[in-house]
């Protein structure tokens, strides 16, 4: 089996894959070893790969390799698609998983993935197999946080996750949580409306990160949302270098 280890901006996920095939995954606040481990329990691993945003993963992958052989996600690792992209040293590893996935399960097809997470990322592929680029914007949580950061009286509005508030709110606290929420529905679907007029062919658009179910009945959009599209993305990127 493969082992997948994906490290984002607030949670740690840990996923086995039987070829392209999700057996299992979970996720954590903090990982370790000993996580990993309690997670494969007596799965047999044959490679394994570790995606990380976080500059103190060190210790986790010299342990890692003390017991399997894999890799390291970095911009230096083999990929099966193609960049065009200005900057790609400073590229974030979890976006070209989520275009190596869109171009392994859409093959031939131009697409969009969009992930919500931490921050809001739009990731291009074109049918040929070519990263064209993107935007980054904030994610809900950083909205909700910036207000309240660089404001005097502006409280921090806890969002839910679930809930969809009125677009006409009538209190200080449901705004913050109106501009942060319906703005980002409205900033996702126009975004996806000026790629689809640009291109001017059919055009997939994939939703992912943790917020991806919350979006998916929200945008006027037809969508694909899949919650662990990275950690299929990494999958196929150690199959490409296994």
């Amino acid at each position: 089996m493969n082992l997948v280890i994906d490290i984002g901006n607030t949670k740690a996920k840990v996923a086995l894959f039987q070829s392209d095939e999700l057996v299992r995954c979970t996720q954590y606040e903090q990982l370790g070893i000993e996580e990993v481990l309690n997670f494969v329990q007596n799965d047999i691993v044959n490679h394994f790969i570790l995606s990380s945003v976080k500059e103190d993963d060190e210790v986790l992958y010299a342990n890692l390799l003390k017991i399997w052989s894999g890799i390291k996600l970095t911009l230096n690792t083999p990929m099966p698609i193609d960049l065009s992209y200005y900057t790609d040293q400073t590229l974030g590893v979890d976006r070209l998983a989520l275009v190596v996935a869109a171009n392994k399960m859409y093959p031939n097809k131009a697409s969009l993935v969009v992930s919500c997470g931490s921050c809001i990322t739009y990731n291009l592929i074109d049918s040929s197999g070519l990263f064209l680029g993107g935007s980054i914007s904030p994610g809900i949580y950083m909205r909700l946080k910036s207000m309240q950061e660089f404001t005097g009286k502006l409280p921090l509005a806890e969002w839910d996750g679930v809930s969809c508030p009125a677009l006409l709110a009538t209190s200080t606290y449901d705004s913050l949580l109106s501009g942060a929420i319906n703005g980002a529905s409205f900033e996702i679907d126009q975004v996806i409306n000026s790629h689809k007029s640009t291109l001017k062919h059919e055009l997939n658009i994939i939703l992912s990160g943790g917020d991806a179910k919350f979006f998916e009945k929200e945008l006027k959009n037809s969508i694909f949302a899949h919650a662990n599209f990275v950690l299929y993305g990494l999958n196929e990127i150690l199959q490409f270098n296994s």
